[in-house]
């Protein structure tokens, strides 16, 4: 294969991905704009991010997809309690990050 060959298959497969990300944008901005959704912003270690990324691309979904999924199932185990631990308060850290997450949404709420 040739050089041009070879940016010639590099910029048709980057246009193919450019394509498929803008229409899986517009599927998620349409799903939003049905469902009530909001944007929120948060700061997370790189290596997580990667992780994310990397388990969203074998999965074949958006990384805001699968942080969405995760999120969901996280508040709602977090919500379920069972009568064992109902009385349970949280622990010092909990309640930290507790604390941290409502005062990020308090701020993006804030910002519009």
């Amino acid at each position: 294969m040739t050089d041009k060959e070879l940016n010639d298959r590099i910029a048709a497969i980057q246009d193919e991905y450019a394509g498929e990300e803008a229409e899986a944008a517009a599927v998620e901005a349409a799903v939003a704009a049905a469902s009530d959704q909001t944007t929120m912003s948060v700061r997370v270690p790189a290596d997580l991010a990667a992780q994310l990324k990397r388990l969203a691309t074998e999965k074949h979904i958006s990384t805001s997809s699968l942080v969405r999924q995760i999120l969901m199932v996280a508040l709602r185990s977090a919500t379920d309690h069972s009568p064992d631990d109902a009385d349970e308060p949280l622990t010092a850290e909990q309640q930290k990050a507790v604390e941290a997450i409502a005062r990020r949404v308090a701020l993006e709420i804030k910002a519009g």
